[in-house]
């Protein structure tokens, strides 16, 4: 399974703070049948100001470090980009980690804040838009507003964007109300990708497959396989160029 938004490199955001703890995440993500997997470090002003050099540096640091695991999966790197003003100058001078391409644009993981959907989200993903680049919102079933409003859901879809759920909401382990909104999303169609947001062992735990299973009861076996085998592969191809694409196998 490929799982396109995680924090592994350590020491750079709220994942892991050691190399320990990332070999730990990572073994636990091989274990649950992870073969590839997609670094997304924050990008957050004021809060994990990280920049493209800075990502990449500490990845390649932490592949450097890994020893047999780097053999067992797949790993590159891109980022978690906080929705807001400060990002438009960061575009304009490609500056932004590309999560990868879809359809001739390229795709941002784009994160709105826990609490509501910001005005000036609108406006900024219609601007990003128009400038050929897909917004793929990173776990809106854990937006407050997304769970009290559904329909702010379906306005962000009409915008163009898609989206992106947690594995954990799915399940239930995040929660019954980002698991309510979560089913709410997968039945109206609305899941383009799952992923896990894996930031340690312990709460917040890598892998994919039980919230594979959780949506194929809703969605059936096809459209769930979709969602982490054959939509999140089309995005981020273009980081394992060097390998061939994954077998499916559900």
């Amino acid at each position: 399974m490929i799982d396109i938004h995680s924090h592994i490199i350590p020491g750079i955001d709220d994942g892991p703070a050691t190399l320990a703890q990332s070999k730990s995440l990572l073994q636990a993500a091989i274990a649950q049948g992870t073969t590839f997997m997609m670094s997304t470090s924050h990008m957050t002003p004021g809060v994990y100001p990280n920049s493209p050099q800075k990502i990449r540096t500490h990845f390649e640091k932490l592949m450097a470090n890994l020893g047999d695991i780097k053999d067992q999966i797949q790993l590159a790197c891109s980022a978690e980009v906080r929705v807001g003003p400060e990002m438009i100058p960061l575009v304009e001078r490609n500056e932004i980690p590309w999560l990868g391409e879809l359809d001739g644009n390229k795709v941002i993981l784009l994160e709105l804040p826990h609490t509501h959907v910001p005005l000036e989200a609108k406006n900024i993903i219609r601007w990003l838009i128009t400038r050929g680049i897909r917004p793929l919102i990173a776990h809106p079933e854990r937006n407050a507003e997304i769970m009290r409003v559904h329909r702010r859901s379906h306005e962000l879809a009409d915008l163009g964007c898609l989206f992106q759920v947690t594995s954990a909401s799915l399940y239930g382990a995040s929660g019954p109300h980002s698991n309510r909104s979560a089913d709410r999303l997968a039945k109206d169609g609305l899941i383009y990708v799952i992923a896990s947001d894996a930031h340690n062992t312990d709460y917040r735990p890598p892998g994919i497959e039980a919230g594979y299973r959780a949506v194929e009861r809703i969605v059936g076996a096809s459209k769930a396989a979709d969602m982490v085998f054959e939509h999140p592969w089309l995005i981020t191809q273009s980081h394992f160029s060097h390998v061939e694409s994954p077998d499916v196998v559900v």
